[in-house]
Parts: C-alpha cells; structure tokens; sequence
C-alpha cells in the first residue's frame, strides 16, 4: 500500500496510513463521554457516592481516549493542532484551579479535583510528545516576517477598539444583558462542573457562563469580567478576519490585510457595541474565527470555536449547524461536477464518513440533551413557530440587508459573487473559490433558517450574517486591482463605519425604519412596532448606552435629594410595558396591574443596580427604592397616591411623553424641574406636591 501524503508545507511532515484518518472519531467519543460527566449533576452526588465515582470515570475515559487519539496519529499537521489544544487546556484548567482550586479543596469536591488533575496530566503528557512538532510549528510562525507584522497589526487594531470601549461610566448592562447578569452573578464554582446549572431564559449559555465565572472567581469583579470577554472577543474578531482574508485573497500587502479587517472591528457591530455584553457580540466576533479554521482545514480548532459558539446561545447551534452543513453541501457538489459521485448508494457513504458530519451531530446531540435537562418547559421558545410567513420575511430581509450601513456590505457582496462566479474575474484560486463557496451555503442556509422561524425581529439576532457581509465585502474591495482605489474606499467606509458606531447616520435605516425622537436626535427602531419603544430593537451602535446613562443621571439627582416618605415616577409616554426602566424581568404590561418596583440604587457606577433585588439586598453599596411606572392608560390623577404629603420625582423623556409634564404644571405644585443630557438624549424629572385641583 502506498503510505504517502501530499506535502502540505509544514516542516517534518510524517507519512500517514489512509486509516489513520479516523483517529478523529477518538476525540469525537472523548468529547461525549466529557459532556456526560457534565450531565451528572452535583446535587446528585451530595445524595449517592455513586455518581462521584461515575463522574471521575466518564473523566477519565475521556482523558485516556483524548490521549490515544494524540499519541496514535501520524499526520505532523494534526499533531500541531493537539498540541496547540493542549495549551490551550493547561492554561484553561490554571485558570479554574487559580479561580476556584481553594473552594474545590476546601468542600473536598473530589470530581472536581480530578476532573483538573485529569485534564492537565493528559494535556502535559501530549505536549511533551508533541513538544518537537509545536516548537519546529512556532518557530515556522515566528520566521515569518509577514505573519509577525500581521498578529502586531491585529493586536494594536484589538488595542484601538478596547480603549474605544473603555466608557467613562463604567461597565453598564442593559436590557437582556442586565438579565444576563443577574444570572451569571449568581453562578460559582460548581457550575464549571454542571452544564445544567448554565442553561439560561432558553439558552445553553454553559462556555459564555463558564469563562465568566472562571474571570469572576479570578478577579472577584463581575464587571471587569465582562470587561475582559468582551476585550478577547475584539482580539478574536481581529485576528481571525485579518488572517482569513489574507487565505481568501492571497498575494497582497500586509497593510490592505489589516485596512480591510478594520472594515469589520471599526463597524457598529463589533466597535459600536462593545460596551454591549452579550453572546450575540461574542457569536459575530468568533465567526471569523471559525471561518479561519474551517478554510485552513484546521478540524480541531474549528470545532473548538464551534463550541464556544454552539454552547453560548441556542441560535449558536444554527450559526454553527450552517457552517457545518455549508462544507458538507459544497464538498458533495464538488464531488458531483468531478464525477466522484455516480449514484445515491455513494452520495450516502459519502456523507456518514466525512468526519466534519459528525463534528455537527455530535455537538448538536450534546447540545439537545443539556437543553432538554436544563430548561424548563414553559420557557421553551414559547414565542417561536415555523412558517411561511411574507411579513416576517420581508421584514427579516429588510433588517439584514440595510440595517445601519449593512446595504453597502450588501451591495459588495452582491459584486463579489457576480466578480467571482458569473464573470470569474476574481477568486481564480480554486481554493479561496470553495472557501468563499462554504462561506455563501452557510450564509443560505442560516438566512433561509431565520425567514422561515418566526419570532423576535432584532438587529443582534443576525448573528454570523453580519460577520458574513463584511468578509465578502473585504473579499471584493481587496480584489480590487486600480491602484489606490480598494484603500480609498475602505478608508471612507471605515469613517462611515465610526460615526454609524456613535448615532444613527445611515439614510437608508432613517429612511426605512420608524424614528424614535430622544432629543436632539433620532434613534431607529428596527421592530417597526405601532408604539415606538426602548427596546433590545435599537440596539445596533452604542447609542443603546446613553439611555442608561441619562437614567443614572437623573436617578443619580434624585436619590441625593429625596426624602425616605418622597415617590418616584416613572414614564416612557405611549410605551406600554415597562422594559425601558431596566432589564427583561421588570417588563409587564399594564393589564398585569404592577404598580410599584423594587429597585437598588448603586453608588459605585452612580445608576441603577444590575441583577435582581435579591441579590442586592445584603450589599451596602445598594440603597434600595421603589418606582412607580405609569402606564399610558392610567390617569395622571389614579397614578398617583391621595396623600397629600407626598412629594414626588417625575423622570421622564420630553420627547416621549404625551404631554403629561403640562398636566403638573397645570394641577400640581411644582417645586423645580432638573433637564440632563447626553450625547444628544434628553431626560427630565419635575419634583411637585399633591395640591387640589385649581377650579375650572
């Protein structure tokens, strides 16, 4: 038998056995016998020694068989790969020991204890084996002079955006995210060890929870945490997209690489909601990431971000499932064009031997079971269905082509594929040709997904389409062969991008979306709702940020002025659910008859607290309150309480309040009125006393 392999250009290349191919299926077993020790909760083991010794077992044969799969493969590129993963895990696994290795011992958590001791004997014992291929890998890395310059231009490009996310206010969380918080918060040590403790509001949100929690017990500060996810995802989005445009277009000058990755981290999308923290921002900054990995044919490295992606949010497994089933699809339609598929019969096994299939099943079985035992029934997705649905789909396909300033990406995209495949002008490389081909099938596939499931209709739900754009664009401007031309046009999308990044400037989104006035400005509300609402809708640059900002303004006026016995009100004018006030929880409708909210004051951030009361309620730093939310259809009068004595704080936004201010003015004692700014929003709060009305 022929044991030879075609040389694919990296040092020390061994000969490989055609079987060898197969070792993958090792680590694909490996993974599911690791994710069942997850399955196996620690409440179970507090009641029944049992499931201790049946935890520590899955470990540890997930370890023996992550060992075999390393050891026993020949293939040099491989070997690298494990070997990188293998750092990768020792550092991981430092990290939990750091964080949480004095707990862990303390309770004498003894799977735990094993579950690290396992994972960094198996990971040093492989890197050992492998030391030769990973030094004569990094040395080859390090020689490069063009790969040097790039990771230094994708580090400082990182630098640029984090410093640009540095808010003077702090770390804020809004809306969902405030939600987020609250749950991540409330999180410790053990649920590193329990995927079902990390499931979340219909989300299997374990890798996003689990980076946190092990930053948060590293730091003590949940905040900073965030601060440092968000932080690695701008350092991922970088150097993925310089990297994978530089496998698509080759041949060009490093600075057109970085010129036109800053396209991407310059965007509203990934510099303009970097203070948004969410594992929709952390999906669309790990997607070119995974695209990388998947063009350089690096199966390892693509299914590790595959999870970090699947396992961070449900639409995770569709971003991830689309990708899959693009690489799959285009390597079957290349095997039909080349004649090496001749009837169903070899279409079938085709299919059940290509081991990336199998990286999709597996996590999507893995993923199914954790949602099933970790989520509840009544929060399945209640609101979500499958049809055809014309309004729904128009209105998707409106968001994601023209949503701010993705109509140019479009219009980019759309000349890359005609460039590519009609005319054949560009992309003559057969390679980049099939890699941009997976990367357009995946895009069908997840857009085809997305128009035929009905449910919320938000800019951030686009997930990897956003990434997608912006690749292709990048992809044709870098094509581009007049001159200076591609770095004129990046330069001027790049100044578009920025200040799309701060407020709303793109004619189209003004023009085809309803406009929300907040001030001296106009803000969109992509959900086209009747009412116009502060809603998650909005968010798509940082302007999401100067709401919450304002709100600490003024609550910030009010808690320092206040007496114990005073009330606080609270509107948002024709909104009829009270979302706008602070995260998802304190959403209800007017018909569900709340009245008043239990809210904390935080005097660290000078604005309202994150998380839920309860969790706030032994922190001195929180000094509790009560607001009173006034809905559209109450009366002014029935809002209030009878008592004469009381004073009371009105905070409200001019702009979207019915007129109600004029109501005070004309049958209450107004004592003095406070106006606060920022960055174009505007927010007032009247303070007054319960007076007779005047007669008539």
């Amino acid at each position: 038998m022929n044991t030879k392999v075609k040389n694919r250009g990296i040092p020390g290349m061994l000969e490989i056995k055609r079987n060898n191919k197969y070792l993958p299926l090792l680590g694909i077993i490996s993974l599911l016998s690791y994710a069942l020790s997850f399955l196996i909760g620690y409440d179970d083991e507090s009641r029944n020694h049992l499931f201790i010794l049946l935890k520590m077992g899955v470990v540890l044969i997930s370890v023996l068989l992550f060992c075999a799969m390393s050891m026993l493969e020949t293939l040099e590129r491989r070997r690298v790969q494990y070997g990188v993963l293998c750092i990768l895990i020792l550092i991981y696994q430092i990290l939990l020991i750091c964080g949480a290795g004095k707990t862990i011992i303390y309770i004498r958590y003894y799977s735990a204890i094993f579950n690290s001791l396992a994972w960094i004997g198996a990971a040093g014992l492989v890197l050992f084996f492998l030391k030769k291929s990973v030094a004569v890998y990094i040395s080859g890395v390090i020689k490069d002079h063009e790969n040097v310059m790039l990771m230094i231009s994708a580090t400082v490009l990182s630098a640029v955006v984090i410093v640009m996310s540095a808010e003077p206010d702090g770390v804020r969380f809004t809306w969902d995210s405030d939600t987020l918080f609250g749950f991540i918060n409330a999180l410790d040590f053990r649920s590193l060890y329990d995927a079902k403790l990390s499931a979340f509001h219909s989300h299997i949100s374990f890798a996003y929870a689990q980076i946190l929690v092990i930053f948060k017990l590293i730091t003590g500060d949940i905040r900073l945490s965030y601060f440092i996810l968000n932080a690695l995802c701008i350092v991922a989005a970088s150097f993925g997209m310089i990297f994978l445009l530089r496998q698509l277009v080759t041949g060009k000058k490093a600075y057109l690489y970085v010129m036109a990755g800053s396209l991407f981290l310059l965007s509203p999308w990934v510099c303009g909601l970097s203070t948004y923290h969410m594992y929709d921002y952390y999906i669309w900054c790990l997607f070119p990431l995974l695209m990388y990995f998947c063009c350089k044919e690096n199966w390892t490295g693509f299914l590790a971000v595959g999870i970090l992606i699947t396992f961070s949010k449900a639409t995770g497994l569709i971003v991830f499932g689309s990708v899959c089933f693009g690489i799959v699809i285009t390597s079957v339609l290349a095997d039909i064009r080349e004649r090496k598929i001749h009837s169903v019969n070899r279409l079938f096994l085709r299919l059940i031997t290509d081991i990336r299939y199998w990286y999709f099943l597996t996590i999507a079985l893995i993923f199914f079971v954790i949602f099933k035992t970790g989520i509840d029934e009544g929060t399945q997705f209640e609101d979500t269905r499958f049809e055809f649905n014309l309004s729904h789909i128009v209105h998707i396909l409106k968001i994601y082509l023209t949503a701010n300033y993705l109509w140019i990406f479009t219009i980019l995209t759309l000349a890359m594929i005609i460039s590519a495949y009609l005319r054949k002008s560009i992309l003559t490389d057969v390679g980049a040709k099939k890699n941009v081909s997976v990367i357009l099938v995946s895009e069908l596939v997840f857009l085809t997904f997305n128009c035929l499931c009905v449910t919320y209709r938000l800019p951030r739900y686009m997930d990897s389409h956003i990434a997608v754009v912006y690749i292709c664009a990048s992809v044709m401007l870098l094509s581009l062969e007049y001159g200076y031309l591609a770095e004129i046009i990046i330069f001027i999308i790049c100044a578009v991008n920025l200040t799309g990044s701060f407020c709303m400037t793109d004619p189209v989104s003004i023009a085809l979306f309803n406009k929300i006035n907040v001030g001296k400005r106009n803000i969109i509300d992509f959900e086209m709702t009747d009412s116009p609402s502060l809603e998650d809708s909005i968010i798509c640059n940082r302007e999401y940020y100067s709401y919450e900002v304002l709100l600490g303004n003024a609550l910030t006026y009010v808690m320092t002025d206040k007496s114990a016995e005073d009330v606080m009100l609270f509107s948002l004018g024709d909104q009829n659910i009270t979302w706008g006030l602070s995260g998802g929880r304190y959403s209800y409708n007017y018909y569900e008859n709340k009245k008043y909210f239990e809210l904390y004051y935080d005097t660290k951030i000078k604005g309202l607290a994150n998380g839920y009361p309860g969790d706030n309620r032994n922190d001195p730093d929180k000094i509790p309150f009560e607001m009173r939310y006034i809905f559209p259809q109450e009366n002014l009068e029935e809002a209030l309480p009878g008592n004469s004595g009381h004073t009371f704080y009105y905070i409200y936004m001019p702009t979207l309040n019915s007129l109600r201010e004029r109501q005070i003015y004309d049958n209450y004692d107004v004592i003095d009125e406070k106006s606060f700014e920022y960055r174009g929003w505007e927010m007032n709060c009247i303070k007054f006393r319960f007076i007779e009305r005047s007669c008539q």
